[in-house]
């Protein structure tokens, strides 16, 4: 029987997160037991009160609203770690996995090499041909055509590491606040040989987010764009340069810094081209 440290990270979503805990609690039965590590990053809409009159078997660890994404998630995978498992499971709490996907999930692990990570595409509920998340390149989503194919690197909504990957890799990096922290684990995995690989099919539902960030909208003012620009939840220069840097060197990752810089300031001449 598997041990599955299940971590996720949350901040005023209270309905979100309590579907995301019913439908992880929901899972058709395999030869997995599971533990949940959940960050309430502090909220304020009474999600931990909502989440231990519900679900009590879950531990709640608190944070007081500046972790983000990847901090919050780097508190969980932390704690859990000092307990050991054989495998985490990262999940986002507006991911609303099927019956059957952690089943696929390990079924997936089977397959491939056992030192692999595995990725759940998800699908828009409206649309289940559109992969939302999951298995990226550069630049984009890659879309899941129902064949397991290996990726370079992943959005974190649900990645299952196992615990032999975990003590190479170790967590994700605490440099970065919301994003990129996914983006970069998968990044430092195909530095060390490790592969990733998506299940076949899609293993849940979430909804895309804005596709054009404020911080590049024309819609938006200059002083807002900027202000979303440089905040936690907008597309931070220096954290994107630090993760270019990391993996592309210092010149390419200026060259970033530079462009998008010029892409905030001038958001009607970059949509023309």
């Amino acid at each position: 029987m598997k041990i599955i440290s299940v971590l996720i990270t949350s901040f005023n979503r209270k309905s979100k997160t309590i579907k995301c805990l019913e439908k992880l609690f929901s899972q058709n039965e395999g030869d997995f037991n599971l533990k949940v590590f959940l960050v309430d990053d502090g909220s304020s809409d009474g999600t931990s009160e909502a989440i231990r009159e519900k679900y009590p078997q879950v531990i709640i660890l608190q944070g007081d609203g500046n972790l983000y994404w990847n901090r919050g998630m780097y508190k969980a995978w932390a704690e859990a770690s000092k307990e050991g498992a054989d495998c985490y499971l990262w999940l986002n709490d507006d991911t609303f996995l099927y019956e059957d996907a952690i089943n696929n999930m390990l079924k997936a692990l089977d397959i491939v090499e056992k030192e692999s990570i595995i990725i759940g595409t998800t699908c828009s509920i409206s649309n289940k041909e559109l992969t939302t998340y999951g298995c990226r390149d550069d630049k984009k989503v890659i879309q899941n055509d129902g064949v397991m194919r290996e990726c370079k690197t992943f959005n974190g909504n649900c990645v299952l590491v196992p615990s032999s990957v975990y003590s190479k890799l170790g967590n994700l990096d605490y440099k970065f606040r919301h994003s990129f922290g996914d983006i970069e684990y998968g990044m430092r995995a195909d530095k060390y040989g490790i592969k990733a690989f998506n299940v076949s099919n899609h293993i849940g539902t979430c909804e895309l987010h804005d596709s054009l960030k404020s911080c590049f909208s024309p819609k938006v003012s200059i002083n807002n764009r900027f202000k979303h620009f440089y905040s936690p939840l907008g597309m931070n220069p220096f954290e994107f340069f630090y993760l270019n840097n990391k993996y592309k060197g210092f010149f390419a990752a200026l060259k970033v810094f530079i462009t998008t810089h010029v892409r905030v300031l001038f958001p009607h001449l970059w949509l023309s081209n």
